[in-house]
């Protein structure tokens, strides 16, 4: 953790990074032994490391570890200090499905991947506030439109001295519920999903809520 940092900072950089991993897992789960790494480090260009929790709920999460440095240092909203983004699916996630998309969990995690690393690089200069929307990157050049999601504040953490830390959920939506976010907010949104069983997770093979 780091190998980019002097020992001083480093040693800072270990402590946060132990602490938040018993944050996440405190409502994520236990998390999965083997991690997706990245070949080349995402802070030097490269692409994110994926951590997966399949204890979770009745689906597996897949969470990021990069984007909250220190507790006061990374991507940071309006109501977080500082976060990490996490994605769902509902299907069981092995190592092994990374590169399968004969699966549906390898097809949705390669959805989540591509979604959460431009939106990881995009949170470096943007505020992404829970209940706002962005397209994101196509999957697949054959798709005639963007992809489109959603962010919430799954998970926030009082840290003290005014800091917060938290978890922002990253869910694809239809573009008739972006519609529906647009004349009704985003909060009616996840409340809707919330109704209709589909949140927190990410299937494109489901039916639109509206």
């Amino acid at each position: 953790m780091t190998d980019n940092v002097n020992d001083s900072e480093g040693a800072e950089v270990d402590a946060w990074y132990e602490r938040k991993s018993e944050l996440m897992a405190s409502v994520l789960g236990k998390p999965e032994d083997w991690v997706m790494h990245a070949i080349i480090p995402y802070d030097v260009g490269g692409r994110l490391d994926q951590y997966f929790y399949r204890s979770f709920q009745t689906g597996t999460a897949m969470a990021t570890k990069e984007l909250s440095l220190l507790p006061d240092q990374g991507s940071s909203n309006d109501r977080l200090t500082t976060y990490e983004m996490v994605g769902f699916m509902r299907p069981p996630f092995t190592g092994e499905d990374a590169g399968n998309l004969e699966t549906t969990s390898g097809r949705i995690y390669r959805r989540l991947d591509i979604f959460m690393n431009a939106l990881a690089r995009y949170s470096e200069q943007a505020t992404l506030n829970p209940y706002e929307t962005s397209a994101v990157p196509k999957v697949d050049e054959s798709e005639s439109d963007y992809p489109l999601v959603i962010f919430d504040e799954f998970a926030k953490f009082d840290l003290g001295d005014n800091q917060t830390f938290g978890l922002l959920a990253v869910i694809e939506i239809f573009p008739s519920e972006f519609e529906y976010k647009q004349e009704n907010g985003g909060d009616a949104l996840i409340d809707l999903l919330k109704q209709e069983g589909v949140y927190p997770f990410t299937d494109p093979n489901r039916s639109p809520v509206v």
